[in-house]
């Protein structure tokens, strides 16, 4: 059926609908519209049965691109979705971790921990931004943070720091553990291969002799033991070393007794065969905390360490310290003078 012959079907059922609906009774009525619904019902179906061949074709291939289209789009509502939600995720572990930064700012007992910990965010925060054009330099400022904090983290959960091969290190950390003691500090300086004169250079025994006088005038209890050969005093013929060693064993000697700190000497050879063969300089502190130098110590080699918070470590060296003070002669101001000026030195 043509396109024109359809529109005459459905103008002919309109018409006679009209007709009907004002000349016929109503049985009639009834007829006449079930045989012309039945009439347009066909004229429908028989449009669409006539639907070409190619304008299915047309149809089937626009449904699939509509429904890959779907698919497309979906698929990119679906990964912009993921996307939102990781950043929102990433967002919210950031916000946590703030807030736990936050909460342990809170927490701190003093306000000078607080403020110390702020202080240390806000360098972090300024130094990344002069950083942050630099990819390189950004990179390894944020591996040198993480690295110190590990090794901290380490040196907290273990308290052992190895020192070995870096006495400055050692030196530093002995003077935090002198300035921050409670009760007492008892130290040995063995002057084993010119140790007196390396580790009491000039500007670490300035800050250390400071350190160990502000401990005594806190609890009043800083012994120090001095290990040396007789020639440093009885001898005049002593080498540049030597001599070095000499003067800074009088005056350190000297700076320590008159702050208040018990000081005593001993000459090697005085020593039992057992504590000479123990070359190694030590100090401990409070019953907890401990270091001692790389040496010789009960026929084994000793790398140099601090140890933090370990009890039997510290009561270890303190029996030692006081198998040594038994051996030892406490020096007066008056016998470090008297020495001074047969010396020719002031």
């Amino acid at each position: 059926m043509s396109k024109g012959k359809r529109k005459l079907v459905i103008l002919l059922c309109s018409v006679l609908i009209a007709i009907g609906v004002l000349f016929l009774d109503d049985e009639k009525k009834l007829s006449l519209v079930t045989s012309l619904g039945v009439m347009a019902i066909f004229a429908i179906l028989n449009l669409n049965l006539l639907v070409s061949e190619e304008s299915k074709e047309i149809i089937h291939k626009t449904n699939q691109k509509i429904n890959k289209q779907s698919i497309f789009l979906d698929k990119k509502v679906n990964e912009s979705s993921d996307s939102v939600v990781t950043s929102i995720n990433n967002h919210s572990d950031r916000l946590a971790v703030l807030m736990e930064i936050h909460n342990q700012l809170l927490s701190e007992k003093e306000v000078h921990q607080e403020e110390d910990l702020l202080k240390v965010f806000l360098k972090i925060v300024e130094v990344r931004k002069l950083l942050s054009k630099r990819v390189q330099s950004f990179q390894n400022l944020n591996r040198s943070i993480l690295e110190t904090l590990r090794r901290f983290e380490t040196e907290v959960v273990s308290g052992l720091v190895v020192t070995d091969g870096d006495e400055y290190e050692r030196s530093r950390r002995l003077h935090e553990i002198v300035g921050s003691s409670d009760s007492h500090v008892y130290a040995v300086t063995f002057d084993n291969d010119e140790y007196l004169a390396d580790f009491w250079s000039k500007v670490f025994a300035k800050e250390y002799i400071e350190a160990n006088l502000d401990a005594v005038k806190r609890h009043g209890k800083v012994e120090r033991i001095f290990i040396f050969n007789s020639k440093l005093i009885k001898d005049d013929d002593l080498g540049i070393n030597e001599k070095i060693s000499r003067n800074r064993l009088l005056r350190i000697s000297k700076s320590l007794v008159q702050g208040g700190c018990k000081v005593y000497w001993i000459y090697k050879h005085d020593l039992t065969k057992e504590l000479r063969e123990n070359t190694t300089s030590f100090l401990v502190s409070d019953g907890t905390n401990s270091s001692e130098s790389a040496g010789q110590c009960n026929g084994r080699n000793i790398r140099a360490y601090v140890h933090y918070d370990n009890q039997n470590v510290a009561r270890a060296l303190e029996e030692r310290f006081l198998l040594l003070r038994q051996c030892s002669n406490e020096i007066s101001i008056g016998e470090i003078q008297s020495i001074q000026a047969s010396l020719g030195e002031k």
